[in-house]
């Protein structure tokens, strides 16, 4: 008999082992495949690495400009694939070992096992094909799986999903990108600072619809100026594809009209949706394909917890350690504050980077009367020293009590910026308080003091 039974092994799963464990709880961690889940293997840092590589190349022609002029860029051609690809592979692994040993330090009992089924009479079982194991609370940490139409990707083999992607054999001549949202933007990014030809199609005529409309406004232009290609209002005919040996042609519909769009590769990148493998489930009934968690992510099931990608909420990794974190201090029967998706970071790893935190200045405007400040990277110092001007940031606040709303920024190390925003937003600070806060010079960190005192026209530096 276990404390808690979690079904997968990735941020969200391991994430509540380890906290149950410190608690002194006896725990039970489910994973059929490899502990990390699709953050470490097929997600947030096999992509990130592969974007390091192409900010890596871009940076030979910043050292041009800063006073190397005699510097050959290398020739892409010349990259050792297979070499990168084990670089990248020694990365996940690392981390991977890490999250093993952090297991076994705390005592977990892994199970490398495929959960069946779940029944519930009193305790739960939790069946494999080889044991039953018993469990006061269960946690549903089984994540989520990319969207593809028609499963063209197993059809076709230069169309692929994101996931394969990641262990593509060679660099493509040419992708078109399906979708533009968070995977296909970052794809975008690192196909392009390679300088090869990307094409992304959009079925809405605006991309990043979750996005603050001037942060991916400004994105878009600067993808476009360094050659992405964007066709928007474009749907994809996936029952019409076509490859020969070297192309994938796809059929769009634009309004009346059908368009054709080729290339060596395409990626299907329109999104994941949370997933449960095939766990017969005898007391639990879906709704929309869902199984509905309320704001502390139960079930309506006693003592039964989904978190991460298969709870319905925002796809992030740090988001499922957040609810693992809430669902353990219930669990404990302690007081916790309810799942708050407004206090999450959402983090696009673009160039320039993008970042944002609670509400977009639309979504605010609908229930506050809101004043908001932006200041330009131009005008930062450390920006210019480091030649990373591209972008800005914009602070929303309350007119009303000045409490901060919303913060969205575009630009260099824009991902890192953002946990100020967290931080003020856990804290319901306010604009003139971030304003009078001392961040030190010369740093990229100033621009939020400076767009805070911009909220009420009190910056110095614009």
């Amino acid at each position: 008999m276990f404390d808690i039974a979690i079904i997968g092994g990735g941020i969200g799963g391991y994430t509540a082992a380890i906290k149950a464990a410190k608690e002194g709880l006896k725990v039970a961690l489910f994973e059929k495949d490899k502990l990390g889940g699709t953050c470490l293997h097929e997600g947030c840092i096999p992509t990130k690495t592969f974007l390091q590589l192409s900010n890596k190349y871009q940076d030979v022609y910043k050292l041009q400009k800063m006073g190397f002029g005699q510097l050959q860029i290398p020739e892409i051609a010349t990259l050792d694939w297979s070499q990168f690809l084990q670089y990248k592979n020694q990365v996940v692994n690392q981390l991977f070992q890490g999250v093993q040993y952090l297991i076994q330090k705390n005592k977990i009992q892994l199970f490398p096992k495929k959960v069946t089924a779940i029944s519930k009479a009193g305790p739960f079982s939790i069946s494999t094909a080889d044991r039953v194991v018993q469990a006061k609370h269960v946690i549903l940490a089984t994540g989520s799986k990319p969207i593809v139409p028609l499963n063209v990707h197993k059809k076709y083999s230069n169309v692929l999903s994101s996931d394969q992607l990641l262990s593509l054999h060679e660099l493509p001549k040419s992708i078109v990108i399906v979708g533009s949202g968070v995977i296909g933007i970052e794809f975008a990014t690192f196909f392009s600072q390679l300088n090869i030809p990307v094409t992304i199609v959009e079925k809405e005529e605006t991309i990043l619809g979750a996005v603050d409309s001037e942060i991916a406004q400004h994105l878009k232009q600067s993808l476009t100026r360094k050659g992405v290609q964007f066709k928007t209002g474009c749907e994809v005919l996936f029952n019409q594809i076509e490859e020969s040996e070297n192309e994938v042609t796809l059929k769009l519909r634009q309004g009346a009209e059908i368009l054709e769009e080729k290339a060596q590769y395409v990626l299907v990148a329109i999104g994941r949706k949370g997933h449960y493998g095939d766990i017969d489930f005898s007391s639990l009934k879906k709704e929309n394909e869902q199984f509905p968690v309320d704001k502390y992510l139960k079930t309506k099931v006693s003592n039964l917890y989904i978190i991460g990608d298969a709870s319905g909420n925002v796809q992030l990794a740090h988001a499922a350690a957040y609810q693992a974190e809430i669902v353990i201090q219930r669990i404990l029967g302690h007081e916790v504050n309810p799942y708050d998706e407004l206090l999450v970071p959402k983090c696009i790893y673009s160039v320039p980077e993008v970042s944002s935190i609670g509400f977009t200045e639309r979504e605010a405007k609908e229930s506050y009367e809101v004043k908001v400040g932006k200041f330009q990277l131009n005008a930062n110092g450390k920006s210019l020293i480091t030649g990373e001007t591209e972008g800005f940031i914009k602070v929303i606040a309350d007119k009303a009590t000045d409490r901060i709303l919303g913060v969205h920024i575009i630009g260099d190390k824009a991902t890192e910026l953002i946990s100020e925003g967290s931080l003020a937003m856990l804290f319901e600070a306010t604009a003139s308080e971030i304003g009078m806060t001392v961040h030190p010079h010369p740093t990229v960190s100033e621009i939020f003091n400076e767009a805070a005192l911009a909220v009420d026209g009190k910056e110095i530096h614009s």
